[in-house]
């Protein structure tokens, strides 16, 4: 479990200095505008998140294409690859990590570094799940998802900003 923490931290820790060294080209108008266009698309629980980084419990991380993860109101879709291990799951696998649900509980909470921390709990049918995002104001994120079947599995990517 200790491994885990100091892993997620690295990689966290990597993809905010990334995401930094990205806004240093911007002008101060360009990042405000960013900066704006994240806590509006928070605020109205309106945002996707592309991702890019699989990191799974055990093993390497993985770089990902094409999958996401969209709030749009009181709905939940998740498109995400898992790899870890399942504890109790239906025959043939279940859902996994692909599915569309309700959204039980969303929390947003501003840290004082000016991050989010958005918290969703919700039931899709087959498990119960916890959804943990750190959003930074230029968009960049850090997923954790947790379940009672599952192994936790996090994931880096940056919110999609038309």
């Amino acid at each position: 479990m200790k491994k885990l923490i100091v892993y997620l931290s690295v990689a966290l820790i990597a993809v905010f200095a990334v995401s930094a060294c990205g806004l240093a080209r911007m002008t101060a108008e360009d990042k405000a505008k960013i900066e704006q266009s994240v806590q509006d698309n928070l605020t109205a629980k309106d945002f996707t998140v592309l991702i890019q980084l699989m990191m799974p419990p055990v093993g390497a991380s993985r770089a990902v294409s094409n999958y996401s993860v969209q709030v749009k109101g009181d709905t939940l879709v998740s498109y995400l690859p898992y790899m870890g291990q399942a504890y109790n799951l239906p025959y043939g696998g279940g859902k996994g990590l692909d599915f569309t649900a309700k959204i039980g509980h969303y929390h947003d909470q501003v840290l004082q570094d000016g991050n989010h921390n958005v918290i969703i709990n919700l039931f899709n049918g087959e498990d119960v799940f916890v959804y943990n995002f750190n959003i930074s104001p230029s968009g960049s994120a850090f997923l954790t998802v947790s379940s009672r079947n599952r192994q936790t599995i996090s994931y880096t990517g940056e919110m999609y900003l038309p």
